[in-house]
C-alpha cells in the first residue's frame, strides 16, 4: 500500500519525502481544490517533481476542480507542462477534463478525485471504462464496502486515511458556493461546516455547537485491515498544514504501514506516537470515521486544533501574570498553551509547573483545563530530520584502469555513468584498499548511497584529492542522467476541435416541476407543467402521475440499491429516468432499463468537454450546475438539452452524518418533527432525511429565483419543497412570464 502525503509548499515536500512517503500530491497555482494553499508556480512545480522523483517518490498533480470553458486551455497547458516535467499522475474532478487527459496522455495515469463522489462499484466500473487508472473513494465508505469494490474491479483504489473529514460527500457540497460565493468545487471552500449552529425542532432550539464540524480521522488502529481490504494508496489530508504536521504524520504512518506488512511482528501502537499525532493536530480527538461505521463523527465544542490536555489551573497570580498548573505532562520553554481558547507562548517556567506571561489572565478561572497546542520539543525533532538527506538511491561502484586513465563507474538497475582520471607520475605511497573504498563511499548529503565498491587497479598510489574529485564528477554525471530519465517530450498537438464555445440562441423554454418533498395532500397533476420529477421512494406509493420522470438519489448505497431492485416495476410507469450521479448509468444498464436518461445538476457539468462526455453516454438532458453564471451557461454547446433551475431551495449538502440522530443508537427522531439549522446570522436551513440510506440533506435558507430571459435553456425547472397548492400555482405563473420573485427570502445564486 502506497503512503501518499500532502504537499502545500516546498518545505512540506522535503518533509514528506524525507519522512518516508511513497508519493506526494500537490497543486499548481490554478485549478486545484486547495486554491488558498501556497501551491506551486510552474517552475516550482518542475523543481518539486524533480526533487521527489530523483528520490524515488511519485508526484500526483491535483487538477481537481470544476472548469468553465474559458479555463480548459490553461488546464491542458498545465497538464502538458507537468507531463513533460515527469509528473507521475494527475488527479481530476471534472469528467470532461479527465476524458481529455486520457486521450492526450495515454501513458500518464489519470486519477478520479474524491470530488467525483465515487461511492459504489457502479461508479468505479464507469471510471475504469472511461480509462482512468485510480479512484479516490468517497470517505463515507466502510471497510466492508471497500472490500466488495476491491473484489469486483481491477482499477487502483485510494482512500483518505488521516486528517480532516468533510461532513458532506465531497463533490456534493454547494454550501460555501451558494452562501459565501466561494465554491468548494472550485477550490475556494470557506468552511461553513466549521461554524456554530443551533439545531431547531419545530422552531425550538434543542442543541447548539459546531454541529457540522467532524473530528479528524486516524486509521492507525485499523491499518492491517485497510491493507488487507486491497487499498492501493493511503492518503494523508493536509495540504494547508505545517511542515511539522507533514513530517510527524508521514513518519508515523510509514512506521506502522511497514509494521503491518511484517507478518513476523505483532502490530501494536506506541502511546507516544498517538500522543504526537494528537499534539500536532486534532479536532476534539480522533476516530476511524466511517470505516468501522462509528458514525458519531462530530466534535461540537471546537472546530479547530484542540491540542493535548496537560493539566488544569491550580492558582492564579494576576499581578505577575502567572498561573500554577496541576500538570499531567512536562512542559517546555517555547510551547504554546491554550486556556479557554486563548493561546500563550511559554517564555517563563518556574519550579516546573508555574507558567509566566499569560495573556488574558483575568479571564482564567481555577480548574480551567490547560491544553498544549504546540510542542517546541516535538517540532525541533522535525527540524533535525528536515535538514538531512535520508532518502538515498543505492548504487554500486567499480574502480578500474587502462594505460592512460583510472575510471570510476557508478550504476544501478537503470543508469550507468563513468568518469576518468588521467594518470600522472604520482610519486606517492600506495593507499590502503579500505581507505579508497571509504573515500568513494563518502557521498555526503547527496541522494546516492554507494553500497559496494569493486577495485581492479594494480597501483593504488594516487592522491586522495584526485580520487575525491573523480567521485564528485561521477556523482554529478549520475544525477544528470537520472534527471534525463524523469522528464518527457510531448510532440502532439492538443486540439480542442473548435467546440469550446458556441453562441446559442435564446428560446422560450418549457416548464418542469421537481418535487423535493412529496405531499400526499397535493394533486400535482393539476398544475400546468411539461414534466414532473418525483423521487424514486415517493413513486412506490404514488403511481399514475402524468408525464412523470423518476429521480434517483445522488448517493446509492446497498440499502437503496435493494429498494430499487425490489421495486423495479416503477421504471415501467415513467417516461424517463433522472440520474443524480454518473455511476447510475452502469446501474441502469445492469437493470436493463431502456428509458430516456436525464441528469441532475449534481453531476457537476460545467463545460463543453463534460457535455461531450455525457452526450456519448447517451444522456438526453442535463440540469445546469448552480455553480455556473449566465455567461458560462450561454457558452455551452447545443448538443444536449439543458434545464435551468429558476426557483427553489438548492440542496447545499448531502451527508452520511445525521445531526439529529448522530447516527448512534438512532431512534428515528428525524421522523418526529421538522428540523432546521440556524446560523450565527439567524438564517434558517431546512433539513431532510432519507431513512432508506440514512442520508441527510441540508437546503439553502433562501430560495433561488432567477429571471431567465437572456439565458439559453430548453427547459426551466421549479423545485418544490413545502409550498402550498396556491403558492405552487403562483410560482408557475411568475415563471411563465420569465420574471423572478424578489425580496429578502430569495437569491439569484451565482447568476
Amino acid at each position: 500500500m502506497e503512503l501518499l502525503s500532502p504537499v502545500g509548499n516546498f518545505d512540506n515536500l522535503i518533509s514528506a519525502v524525507q519522512n518516508g512517503a511513497d508519493a506526494v500530491y500537490l497543486g499548481a497555482n490554478m485549478f486545484n481544490a486547495r486554491a488558498n494553499a501556497q501551491n506551486f508556480s510552474l517552475e516550482e512545480l518542475k523543481t518539486a517533481i524533480m526533487y521527489a522523483k530523483k528520490r524515488g517518490v511519485d508526484v500526483h498533480l491535483t487538477l481537481n476542480t470544476l472548469l468553465f470553458n474559458n479555463e480548459i486551455k490553461d488546464a491542458l497547458e498545465i497538464a502538458k507542462f507537468a507531463y513533460e516535467s515527469g509528473v507521475s499522475a494527475i488527479i481530476v474532478q471534472d469528467i470532461g477534463l479527465a476524458v481529455q487527459l486520457v486521450k492526450y496522455f495515454p501513458d500518464l495515469p489519470i486519477h478520479c478525485s474524491t470530488q467525483m463522489t465515487i461511492s459504489n462499484i457502479y461508479g468505479v466500473k464507469l471510471m475504469e471504462k472511461l480509462g482512468l487508472k485510480r479512484v479516490v473513494l468517497s470517505r463515507e465508505l466502510s471497510l466492508d464496502e471497500i472490500r466488495n469494490i476491491r473484489k469486483n474491479t481491477n482499477i487502483e483504489l485510494e482512500c483518505f486515511g488521516h486528517g480532516a473529514l468533510c461532513v458532506s460527500y465531497s463533490g456534493q457540497c454547494l454550501f460555501s458556493s451558494m452562501v459565501g460565493k466561494r465554491s468548494g468545487n472550485r477550490g475556494l471552500c470557506a468552511g461553513p461546516c466549521r461554524l456554530n449552529y443551533n439545531l431547531l425542532k419545530n422552531g425550538k432550539n434543542i442543541e447548539n455547537g459546531y454541529l457540522l464540524s467532524p473530528k479528524d480521522i486516524c486509521t492507525l488502529s485499523i491499518l492491517p485491515e485497510l491493507i488487507d481490504s486491497g487499498i492501493d494508496s493511503l492518503k494523508i489530508e493536509g495540504r494547508k498544514k505545517s511542515y511539522e504536521y507533514v513530517s510527524i504524520v508521514t513518519s508515523i504512518y510509514r512506521k506502522y504501514i511497514d509494521l503491518a506488512k511484517d507478518k513476523s511482528r505483532i502490530y501494536k501502537i506506541d502511546d507516544e506516537d498517538i500522543k504526537a499525532i494528537l499534539q500536532i493536530y486534532n479536532r476534539g480527538g480522533m476516530g476511524t470515521g466511517y470505516f468501522e461505521n462509528r458514525q458519531n463523527i462530530v466534535y461540537p465544542e471546537k472546530p479547530n486544533h484542540l491540542g493535548v490536555e496537560i493539566g488544569n489551573v491550580q492558582s492564579i497570580d494576576v499581578k505577575r501574570k502567572r498561573i500554577k498548573v496541576d500538570l499531567l505532562d512536562k512542559i517546555d520553554m517555547g510551547d504554546i498553551v491554550s486556556i479557554n481558547d486563548e493561546s500563550s507562548y511559554i517564555s517563563e517556567i518556574i519550579d516546573g509547573n508555574i507558567i509566566g506571561e499569560i495573556k488574558n489572565i483575568r479571564d482564567i478561572k481555577i480548574n480551567d483545563k490547560v491544553y498544549r497546542i504546540v510542542s517546541n520539543k516535538l517540532n525541533k525533532k522535525q527540524w533535525e530530520i528536515y535538514n538531512k538527506e535520508i532518502r538515498k538511491i543505492n548504487v554500486s561502484a567499480s574502480l578500474y584502469e587502462d594505460n592512460e586513465n583510472i575510471y570510476l563507474c557508478l550504476k544501478n538497475d537503470k543508469i550507468q555513468v563513468t568518469s576518468a582520471l588521467h594518470k600522472e607520475n604520482w610519486n606517492l605511497n600506495e593507499l590502503d584498499k579500505l581507505r579508497i573504498i571509504s573515500q568513494i563511499q563518502k557521498t555526503g548529503n547527496t541522494i546516492f548511497n554507494i553500497e559496494n565498491v569493486d577495485i581492479s587497479i594494480t597501483k593504488l598510489n594516487f592522491p586522495i584529492s584526485a580520487l575525491n574529485g573523480l567521485r564528485r564528477d561521477t556523482i554529478k554525471k549520475l544525477e544528470t542522467e537520472l534527471e534525463k530519465t524523469i522528464v518527457r517530450n510531448y510532440n502532439k498537438k492538443i486540439d480542442l476541435d473548435n467546440y469550446l464555445f458556441e453562441n446559442n440562441n435564446v428560446s422560450k423554454p418549457k416548464i418542469n416541476l421537481y418535487i423535493q418533498k412529496f405531499n400526499q395532500n397535493i394533486n400535482y397533476s393539476k398544475f400546468d407543467y411539461n414534466e414532473i420529477y418525483v423521487q424514486f421512494r415517493d413513486l412506490i406509493n404514488n403511481k399514475n402521475i402524468k408525464n412523470c420522470v423518476v429521480v434517483l438519489p445522488n448517493i446509492i448505497d446497498e440499502n437503496y440499491e435493494k429498494l430499487i431492485k425490489s421495486n423495479i416495476q416503477i421504471f415501467d410507469s415513467v417516461d424517463a429516468v433522472m440520474i443524480s450521479h454518473l455511476s447510475q448509468i452502469e446501474l441502469l444498464n445492469e437493470l436493463k432499463i431502456n428509458k430516456p436518461i436525464y441528469a441532475d445538476y449534481t453531476l457537476n457539468i460545467t463545460n463543453n468537454l463534460s457535455e461531450k462526455v455525457i452526450d456519448k453516454l447517451q444522456i438526453k438532458r442535463f440540469t445546469l450546475s448552480p455553480e455556473l453564471d449566465k455567461n458560462s451557461i450561454n457558452d455551452l454547446l447545443n448538443i444536449v438539452e439543458k434545464e435551468l433551475v429558476v426557483y427553489g431551495r438548492i440542496c447545499l449538502m448531502t451527508s452520511k452524518y445525521c445531526p439529529i440522530g448522530k447516527n448512534k443508537n438512532c431512534k428515528m427522531e428525524c421522523q418526529n418533527g421538522n428540523y432546521e439549522l440556524k446560523d450565527r446570522k439567524n438564517y434558517i436551513f431546512p433539513i431532510t432525511t432519507d431513512i432508506t440510506n440514512c442520508h441527510t440533506k441540508i437546503y439553502n435558507s433562501k430560495k433561488l429565483s432567477i429571471e431567465y430571459k437572456d439565458i439559453c435553456a430548453d427547459f426551466v425547472r421549479i423545485d418544490i419543497m413545502d409550498e402550498t397548492e396556491n403558492e405552487i400555482e403562483n410560482i408557475i405563473n411568475v415563471v411563465k412570464t420569465g420574471k423572478r420573485l424578489s425580496g429578502v427570502n430569495y437569491t439569484n445564486g451565482n447568476m
